[in-house]
């Protein structure tokens, strides 16, 4: 007997347009975690420079926003991160 017939069926994993949305799938799975890893990457070298900044310290830069955040500044809650 001949199951020639199981390609006719919608649900054959043999089927050209099954094979197709399987591999946009996976396309766009890939797509996405390659994004992600981007995203992750990126914020890692946020945290890092942040953290450099951190240990260097803004003293060095003299612009008017470090006179906001000088002790005893009006608006110095803002520039410190959330407990």
């Amino acid at each position: 007997m001949s199951l020639r017939f199981m390609l006719t069926k919608s649900w054959h994993t043999a089927r050209i347009p099954n094979q197709q949305r399987v591999y946009e799938a996976e396309q766009l799975l890939e797509a996405k975690k390659k994004k992600e890893l981007e995203r992750q990457k990126v914020l890692e070298q946020e945290c890092a420079f942040e953290q450099n900044r951190r240990l260097v310290g803004d003293h060095r830069s003299g612009n008017d926003i470090d006179v906001l955040k000088g002790k005893g500044g009006a608006l110095s809650f803002m520039y410190e991160p959330p407990p």
